[in-house]
């Protein structure tokens, strides 16, 4: 019995080349540092899905080989809790004549919730260097020369500020956080502490 010959089939390489459409950082709003692990989320007109991206550790986000068409992105930081608030923005896709697709670059800045106000004195003198701090939690900031202070990253909700400074009393103020990624003013009026009297 014969055995029938085999032809081998050879297949050349195909090299698919992919083009980022879409791409860019999520960034703090405020230090523009990099946000890694937030998720951006682009939506579309048309037959596409929905698609989503964690970013990288130096907070880039990309997507690729997108159709021409109009495009809304939407970036978050879910492990940041309600300490930022949400990003978004447009973004137009178009080919020019020759099929070459141009990338669009967008930062989306990711606002922290923020509660800043001002800490003053009798007459309305600035109290420099005075603690204010969040009950409870970890944010604390420093009033500066002109008494003002801004803590970052409050999580949302009813929170307590204690403000410590030398020479005052130490003085308690309750406030609301209502808008995530916003920012919400409590301005501080301290008391001068009485003084320790002497031993005679």
């Amino acid at each position: 019995m014969k055995r029938r010959k085999t032809k081998s089939l050879e297949l050349e390489p195909v090299t698919i080349h992919h083009q980022v459409a879409v791409g860019g950082r999520v960034v703090d709003a405020a230090s523009k540092r990099p946000i890694p692990g937030a998720r951006v989320r682009i939506t579309g007109k048309g037959a596409l899905p929905t698609q989503e991206f964690t970013t990288t550790n130096s907070g880039y986000y990309y997507f690729i080989d997108l159709p021409d068409g109009a495009y809304e992105l939407h970036a978050w930081h879910g492990a940041g809790g309600t300490r930022r608030g949400q990003a978004r923005n447009r973004a137009k896709v178009a080919r020019d004549p020759e099929g070459n697709l141009p990338s669009l670059f967008l930062d989306l800045p990711l606002v922290q919730t923020t509660v800043s106000g001002s800490v003053t004195a009798t007459g309305k003198r600035p109290v420099m260097m005075a603690q204010v701090r969040i009950q409870g939690s970890g944010e604390q900031a420093f009033t500066n020369a002109d008494g003002q202070y801004w803590l970052r990253g409050v999580e949302k909700g009813n929170r307590t500020l204690r403000v410590t400074a030398q020479g005052f009393k130490q003085s308690d103020h309750p406030v609301r956080v209502i808008e995530v990624g916003g920012e919400c003013t409590v301005d501080i009026r301290l008391e001068r502490a009485n003084p320790t009297p002497q031993a005679q």
